[in-house]
């Protein structure tokens, strides 16, 4: 996969845009119902009393009036604060991913990168901190393993200084093979680099 579709799937629109669809259609539908539960009884009544006078459907007309005036920008600005809310949710939850798939990008490049600091209003802390402790097991196998390689060295200079005052022919051949072991295992140790 490649380092834009590893991280293409944490931004993707499709899931900001269903994530955002959600939760307001979600809430308007609640602000409907309760709407509903509102005005449908006062509309009820306004139909359901037909020797009411004037005055009284004037008055019930006057109160479903002042109650659809009041009603529906709060009905407006709930669905606008939902909305707003669940784009401020979506980025707690996201930036902390976007910085986690740089991480592994890191990781897979042979790279060792410093540990991931989140911002106080981040989510995904405890991850963060799995994610930082991992990256530290890698730094202090990489140094293990660093330092093992090095006293190898030592060993096979001492096993040349031997070989070129006692070995003969098959010491030589075995000395060379394990030289380019060696040579092959400090290769691979160096393509890992601690940011």
């Amino acid at each position: 996969m490649s380092r834009s579709g590893a991280s293409s799937w944490i931004v993707d629109p499709s899931f900001r845009a269903h994530l955002v669809c959600v939760v307001t259609g979600t809430t308007a539908a609640l602000l409907l119902v309760s709407s509903a539960a509102i005005l449908l009884p006062l509309l009820l009544r306004f139909e359901g009393s037909p020797a009411a006078s004037p005055q009284e459907l004037g008055q019930l007309a006057d109160r479903i009036l002042s109650l659809h005036e009041t009603l529906w920008p709060m009905v407006l600005l709930c669905l606008v604060a939902v909305t707003v809310s669940s784009w401020l949710l979506y980025r707690r939850m996201v930036l902390p991913l976007v910085r986690f798939v740089q991480i592994f990008g890191a990781v897979r490049d042979g790279r060792l990168p410093r540990p991931i600091r989140l911002r106080a209003a981040d989510y995904l802390t405890r991850e963060a901190d799995a994610l930082n402790e991992m990256t530290a097991g890698l730094r202090e196998r990489h140094a293990e393993l660093s330092g093992a390689c090095a006293r190898l060295r030592e060993q096979i200079a001492d096993l040349e200084e031997w070989a070129s005052l006692h070995g003969g022919a098959e010491t030589s051949r075995l000395l060379a093979a394990l030289l380019d072991r060696e040579k092959a295992l400090t290769d691979q140790i160096a393509r890992v680099v601690a940011d």
